[in-house]
């Protein structure tokens, strides 16, 4: 971290933005603080990870019932198509009657 100094954020900023964004030292010792840091990481959709655990856990959910849904659309396509060819045997059947 000490390696990150006002000079070298104002040299990245002119090379991709084309302006120095003049940080003070103070300012960048109150983003990096440790303290703050995790603050920061207890949020949602932080990489904390005890919130990248609920959320991993609720996809793994989100997943089961997509899968669920297919499965239960292909047994119900399955279920009509015999349907249908008992239908069209049936009528197969009195047609050569």
């Amino acid at each position: 971290m000490s390696a990150i100094t006002p000079e070298l954020l104002d040299t990245a900023a002119m090379l991709v933005i084309g302006r120095e964004l003049k940080v003070e030292m103070e300012t960048l010792g109150r983003w990096f603080a440790p303290r703050r840091f995790l603050e920061r990481r207890l949020v949602e959709g932080s990489p904390a990870p005890s919130k990248t655990r609920e959320w991993l856990e609720t996809e793994a959910e989100r997943n089961r019932e997509a899968v669920d849904a297919v499965a239960s659309r292909q047994k119900q396509i399955r279920d009509a198509e015999t349907t249908l060819r008992s239908w069209l045997e049936q009528r197969a059947s009195e047609s050569d009657d």
